[in-house]
Formats: C-alpha cells, structure tokens, sequence
C-alpha cells in the first residue's frame, strides 16, 4: 500500500460527496498512485498538468507540489 495514495484517498472521501470530482495536478500521481486513489477515496478523480479551463467543476483541486513538507 502506498501510504501517501491512502492517506490522500481518505482526505479525498472524507472532504467530498459522492458525485463530487476531483482534480489532481500531477500525472506522476495518476502514473504511480492512481490505484491507491480510486479505491480509499471512492470518488471521481481528474489528473493532469495543463492549465484547467473551467475549475469550477470540481469540488476539489490538488496540487501535490504545494503539499511537499
């Protein structure tokens, strides 16, 4: 289990409804923890690097290069 992709899909679960999609700023991300993802978070997820055109659709938008601490 990747730890960063469960504790990422709970936050995703528990700040969104069913229904809700989310955008995730990183391919790396799609590429290496999208598993992990879907299933603890149970929700619609978006990824991609290109400047979004309507972010209003999404309930939530994550940036991973601002969560590094």
């Amino acid at each position: 289990t990747s730890l960063r992709g469960y504790e990422l899909g709970k936050f995703i679960n528990q700040n969104t409804k069913s229904g809700d999609v989310t955008f995730i700023g990183s391919n790396s991300y799609k590429e290496f923890e999208e598993v992990f993802l879907g299933y603890y978070a149970d929700r619609n997820i978006n990824y991609g690097e290109e400047r979004l055109q309507n972010p209003y659709q999404y309930k939530l938008i994550i940036r991973p290069k601002d969560m590094m601490h």
